[in-house]
């Protein structure tokens, strides 16, 4: 099990199974829905049921969809510094268009993308 998977709030019970609610949730891809649902449940009732536990639990998750979020900001951030070699077509257009139309087909043609 990976470093980041050991901490668990309250308890070992996940840390037991052969596979994460964490990574299935990712797979499923509603892993950021769900940390903000739980964050919401955890910091609405950690002053009736479980207290300062709660509070810890609702911080765990959000550091969780931080570290998500930030993920995606980077990759986004590399494949913004690369979009400009990698689409070098977005400049090329056919004889009759002064510049790139995507809904042009002899544009798409004349760029190598497909129908």
């Amino acid at each position: 099990m990976s470093e980041e998977r050991k901490k668990q709030v309250g308890g070992d019970h996940y840390s037991k199974l052969g596979v994460q609610p964490f990574d299935i949730f990712k797979s499923m891809g509603i892993f950021e829905q769900v940390c903000q649902a739980n964050i919401i449940k955890y910091v609405m009732r950690y002053q009736g049921k479980g207290g300062v536990e709660d509070l810890e639990k609702a911080a765990h998750y959000l550091e969780e969809l931080i570290k998500v979020k930030e993920q995606v900001n980077d990759n986004i951030t590399d494949i913004a510094k690369n979009s400009v070699a990698d689409h070098a077509w977005l400049r090329q257009s056919c004889k009759d268009c002064k510049e790139f139309k995507r809904d042009c087909i002899a544009c798409r043609f004349a760029s190598g993308m497909s129908e």
